[in-house]
């Protein structure tokens, strides 16, 4: 029969051997559940970005469209007023009123951007979060319960073998 000494060792050379090796293991998950949140998150962001582009370009161009029908639309009051021979007050009140159309359909415009640019970004914010929940929850090691499983395997041959002596030699 081998010494207890031999025993207690060669059963924490294996138990830390095993917690060395489960660390590692744990580690190399936990690396690669958080690449795969991080890439997760970079294509999320970079989708966001390109539909925040997308939906500025298009409030330009509306913007811009709504410009050039006004003006276009001004041009053909007053040319159409002076063919008439109508100027004055009501061909600048018609004008006036063509601007201040223009200018509510910009505010909306901005308005919708706004509450776009608003969504986007909460958009973000829950990616991110999903990702940091993702990374929370991957497995992690705990070297203190690593620790008492090591201590476990010095102990449990000693007093395994305590255990086994009558009682006379105790």
């Amino acid at each position: 029969m081998c010494h207890p000494a031999t025993l207690a060792f060669a059963g924490f050379a294996l138990a830390a051997g095993r917690e060395i090796a489960q660390a590692r293991g744990v580690s190399q998950q936990r690396r690669a559940v958080r690449q795969a949140a991080d890439a997760d998150l970079e294509a999320t962001l970079n989708d966001l970005r390109a539909r925040l582009e997308e939906e500025q370009r298009a409030a330009t161009l509306r913007t811009d469209a709504a410009r050039v029908q006004t003006q276009a639309a001004v041009g053909s009051a007053r040319t159409l007023a002076a063919g008439s021979g109508v100027a004055g007050r009501s061909v600048d009140l018609l004008v006036q009123d063509l601007l201040a159309r223009e200018g509510d359909y910009r505010v909306s415009v901005a308005r919708n951007l706004e509450s776009v640019e608003g969504q986007i970004a909460r958009q973000r914010e829950a990616a991110v979060a999903r990702r940091d929940s993702i990374v929370a929850g991957a497995p992690s090691y705990n070297p203190f319960l690593g620790g008492i499983n090591v201590a476990g395997s010095i102990i449990s041959p000693l007093l395994d073998l305590y255990s086994r002596k009558p009682i006379g030699d105790r």
